[in-house]
């Protein structure tokens, strides 16, 4: 049938409590999402339930639902998302999201934080003289 219901307006009746109830935002968000699958006109709801982790201290949450087969996002905004990332210190999904050398240079300043397994798949698919001018 027809949706009763704006899930976003739904999410914000819960990020305006005092305290924001993330926890419950996450949730709604991604029974929603897991139930639709990865749709590109669900891109700012798929921003938006990573954002609001990120912002909140709930990073690992944000990379169990990157991890996670269930959901697959694609859709987000990967320069907010990747920026969210590296304010929080997830450098290794930060440089999957960024598109840019100058974002690739200063993430890549926290190497020693990243897991080796990123580092290679990242240098992997780059060309030797990006490889090289990242270095």
């Amino acid at each position: 049938g027809s949706v009763l219901v704006d899930v976003g307006q739904l999410a914000d009746t819960f990020m305006f409590a005092q305290p924001p109830d993330v926890k419950s935002t996450t949730n709604i968000l991604l029974e929603y999402l897991r139930s639709r699958g990865d749709r590109e006109e669900d891109a700012g709801l798929q921003t938006r339930v990573l954002q609001i982790n990120l912002i909140h201290n709930n990073a690992r949450v944000t990379d169990a639902i990157l991890d996670s087969s269930d959901y697959n996002f694609t859709h987000f905004d990967k320069i907010k998302i990747a920026m969210n990332c590296e304010n929080v210190g997830l450098y290794d999904r930060a440089l999957e999201f960024y598109s840019d050398m100058k974002d690739y240079k200063r993430v890549l300043g926290h190497a020693p934080n990243m897991k080796i397994e990123h580092l290679q798949g990242f240098f992997g698919k780059l060309s030797p003289e990006e490889g090289i001018e990242c270095l």
